[in-house]
């Protein structure tokens, strides 16, 4: 990939798309891109909302639309609220349905914000202009840009861009960007990468903008109470089943594998006179089997949809840090390879064990890896990312896939809490 370094500042009013919430990350972001002499074009998306969409969307208008007129930006607000459901809502209400633990911000950044609402931004600002953008076209702007806590730098030496986290180590949020390509970096532009919460408030305050004591941004933006909420009024939990033990004895009846994740303890809906999690999920069945906490615990996830924003594709094994939720510290691992061929849900393992794969042995990667944690971790859930770090840098990651229990579980972490 032939990756140009881009410019260290702008010059000709370069133009930058940046992505509005109304928030104050956004706003203090167009301040600064502002200050600095870009020409900002501000867009907010109108998405759909479980409860009270036309107020919610209403609101959010006059909100953009105010703090760009303070800004003195053009600025543009898009309804993509049927796009957003196909696209972020009803996949992360069929992964609940297969007994998977989905993160809605990770495929909206993938599938939608830093595709569809960058295609859709395009052709409304060309349309405006008079003039057409079609699927395919190159983008109109020089730049885009968001509120995110993350960095992108330009490597010199190996002439490609990389994906760093955030300096304030409690807002960063490279997490959820894990896949954008050599692309999209060249053009992104993260303007709070090297700042604290307290920096971007103050921002915006300098900058003459009506900015509240502010709350943090709610966990799913669509979603106005919880996610079971959500499903009981769009199709319902899934297959149900029953509750079973470690043996697959039948323990007590459930309503639908939707309702629950790995780890949970409260909410169960029946009391087995211990203290149980959810140490397994069955879609196939509807089996949701309940037991000790230490069962929680393994050294080895699968992963598929492997995804690098590296120049060059890695090769496996790799020694990585991971992180397999969001703001969760990265723990050492090595990454290995598993063939495509090779069936997800068998319960096998590959060819090589970590500690017997020699280091200058090198595999070209599918779209399917195996992780081998140093320590056991508690609760990786199926449709969750799993993020790779080199020190600051992250490299890519995958999803979590489902898979027998007895090919992930550490049999010596029993006496792990």
């Amino acid at each position: 990939m032939n990756t140009l370094r881009r410019e260290k500042s702008p010059n000709s009013r370069k133009t930058v798309l940046l992505a509005m919430s109304g928030g104050v990350d956004s706003t203090a972001a167009a301040a600064l891109l502002r200050d600095q002499g870009y020409e900002v074009i501000g867009v907010t998306m109108l998405l759909w909302r479980d409860q009270d969409e036309a107020e919610v969307q209403a609101a959010l208008k006059k909100k953009s639309e105010d703090l760009a007129r303070r800004l003195g930006l053009e600025h543009y607000c898009l309804d993509l609220s049927a796009e957003f459901y196909q696209a972020v809502v009803e996949p992360f209400m069929a992964a609940y349905r297969r007994g998977e633990t989905p993160n809605p911000c990770v495929l909206c950044n993938r599938k939608f914000k830093f595709d569809l609402l960058l295609r859709r931004a395009a052709a409304h600002y060309c349309a405006v202009r008079g003039q057409s953008w079609q699927d395919g076209d190159p983008l109109p702007f020089d730049f885009i840009a968001t509120g995110h806590y993350a960095r992108v730098k330009f490597d010199e030496k190996k002439q490609e861009y990389k994906l760093l986290r955030a300096l304030d180590r409690k807002k960063d949020q490279s997490y959820v960007l894990y896949s954008l390509e050599q692309e999209l970096l060249a053009k992104l532009i993260l303007p709070l990468g090297e700042l604290s919460k307290e920096d971007a408030r103050a921002i915006a305050a300098a900058a003459g903008t009506p900015i509240p004591k502010e709350e943090e941004s709610q966990d799913i933006c669509f979603i106005s109470h919880s996610y079971r909420e959500l499903l009981e009024a769009h199709g319902g939990f899934g297959r149900p089943g029953f509750f079973v033990d470690g043996e697959g004895h039948k323990l007590a009846p459930h309503e639908g594998i939707g309702r629950f994740t790995l780890g949970q303890r409260k909410g169960l809906g029946h009391a087995f006179g211990r203290r149980v999690s959810v140490i397994d999920i069955n879609p196939t069945n509807g089996n949701v089997e309940i037991g000790e906490e230490s069962a929680l615990y393994f050294t080895e996830i699968e992963l598929n949809e492997l995804r690098f924003n590296t120049r060059e594709q890695p090769q496996l094994p790799l020694h990585v840090e991971v992180a397999t939720r969001y703001q969760q510290p990265p723990r050492p691992a090595i990454l290995l390879p598993l063939e495509p061929e090779v069936d997800s849900r068998a319960d096998v393992r590959p060819a090589a064990k970590p500690e017997s794969v020699p280091d200058k042995v090198a595999k070209d990667i599918s779209d399917r890896a195996l992780l081998h944690f140093e320590e056991p971790q508690r609760a990786s859930c199926p449709g969750q990312a799993a993020v790779f770090y080199l020190g600051e840098r992250v490299i890519g990651g995958g999803s979590i896939v489902r898979k027998n229990k007895s090919f992930v579980q550490n049999k010596e972490s029993k006496n792990r809490e």
